[in-house]
């Protein structure tokens, strides 16, 4: 085994300095930045969580952040750009030289123009089944590219309203369209497009009924989670949808180059696990392409109390080998923290039971080439790109796990 080269990591942030981002540690530092905010914004907070992180390595740096002053809730997104660039116009948002950065607070969003609207102007917020919106939740933001709200009528959840930057709501009221009649006919529910709004560059889904399986963690939930995949991976992939990219060379290629940028300690570990993925491409890529998720995991899994399952969040489906959304899946559980040994062990174990419960023809090599894949282009580039610490801890230990996963199949 290669040997890692000595750089110095930071213990507080998991990386290597980055010269283009000198202020990088400190705009992860809550501590640092609730102290930089009450000075921005005139305000007293008291609290401050960051919620969401998007690094790119020598490039941009962005980040959100929850703050609380006398029970009321602000949230601040921040993007820092990289020396000698330049954060474009303000708008709405604030400067902050220091950071070479802009600030915005929700829902003034600086890209999201129809934000704004919808979250202060109720006339707006259309009709559901000829019920008003009259109340609505915050389910998620991605700052300057979407954001999803829970629609209330009289206290009842009666949809679910995502706002999109430019006409992305277009491709996305196209998925949930064509794809939840093909789900329903195959024995798994998936949110009804309800309608769309141009104007605001908004979809309405309909709730599925159920809890997540990260919220119940009951057992055999995976089990009926492999069974529910696999059933999904029946259907052909419809042809507008685009291919999964997540295993491509070009992608793989780039995630070894992000990952070992941001971690020249473990350089020479993923130049050894890039150079195994490609010398067992041939032989495990190449299957036939059938409708994927592409974006599977405990949250967007929902089962009822029939034990019936729903996926949910269709923004990603894609079309590629069955093989790898499965091992992009049990990737992600190998590498989960929220679960002990004994725990991701179990869920893997019931997950495959279940999958080959549906679909008998699951091969070995193929899915242990993308469970490895998968632990690259998926799971340590995320923690790289979303700033995950706990995962940014120890690289070694995935990188060389998934060496094993691929060298044990070629015994």
């Amino acid at each position: 085994m290669l040997m890692n080269t000595p750089v110095q990591i930071s213990t507080e942030t998991g990386f290597a300095h980055d010269p283009a981002l000198p202020t990088r540690d400190l705009v992860l530092d809550t501590n640092h930045m609730r102290e930089e905010f009450c000075e921005v914004f005139d305000t007293s907070f008291e609290t401050c969580e960051r919620v969401r992180t998007k690094y790119r390595v020598s490039e941009s740096l962005r980040a959100t952040y929850r703050l609380e002053a006398e029970g009321a809730e602000t949230i601040v997104s921040l993007r820092c750009h990289a020396i000698g660039s330049s954060p474009g116009p303000s708008h709405s948002a604030k400067r902050l030289p220091r950071f070479n950065a802009l600030a915005w607070t929700f829902p003034d969003d600086r890209k999201l123009d129809t934000l704004r609207h919808f979250v202060h102007e109720q006339a707006l917020r259309g009709r559901v089944a000829g019920l008003v919106i009259d109340e609505i939740e915050r389910v998620s933001y991605a700052p300057e590219k979407a954001a999803t709200f829970r629609c209330f009528h009289d206290g009842r959840t009666i949809g679910y309203a995502k706002i999109y930057r430019d006409d992305d709501h277009r491709l996305s009221a196209d998925k949930y369209r064509h794809l939840q009649p093909l789900l329903l006919a195959n024995g798994v529910r998936a949110p009804e497009l309800i309608w769309t709004d141009d104007t605001l560059r908004q979809v309405m889904i309909s709730p599925v009924a159920g809890s997540t399986i990260a919220e119940r963690y009951e057992a055999g939930d995976w089990h009926l989670l492999g069974v529910g995949l696999a059933r999904l991976h029946r259907i052909p992939a419809p042809e507008f949808l685009g291919p999964f990219q997540r295993v491509a060379r070009g992608w793989l290629k780039t995630a070894i180059e992000v990952i070992g940028a941001a971690r020249p300690d473990v350089r020479e570990l993923l130049d050894e696990l890039g150079s195994v993925l490609e010398e067992t491409r041939v032989t495990n890529v190449g299957l036939p392409s059938v409708l994927l998720h592409g974006d599977v995991h405990a949250k967007n899994v929902l089962i009822d109390e029939r034990g019936q399952l729903g996926f949910i969040d269709l923004d990603q489906a894609s079309s590629g080998p069955a093989m790898a959304e499965l091992g992009s899946l049990v990737a992600a559980l190998r590498l989960d923290t929220s679960l002990d040994t004994a725990q991701r062990a179990d869920a893997e174990r019931q997950l495959l039971a279940g999958y080959t419960q549906e679909d008998s023809d699951l091969y070995s090599p193929s899915l242990a080439w993308h469970i490895a894949a998968a632990i690259v282009g998926e799971r340590l580039l995320r923690a790289v790109n979303r700033v995950r610490i706990e995962t940014l801890r120890d690289l070694s230990g995935p990188i060389e796990s998934a060496l094993h996963t691929i060298e044990a199949t070629r015994i």
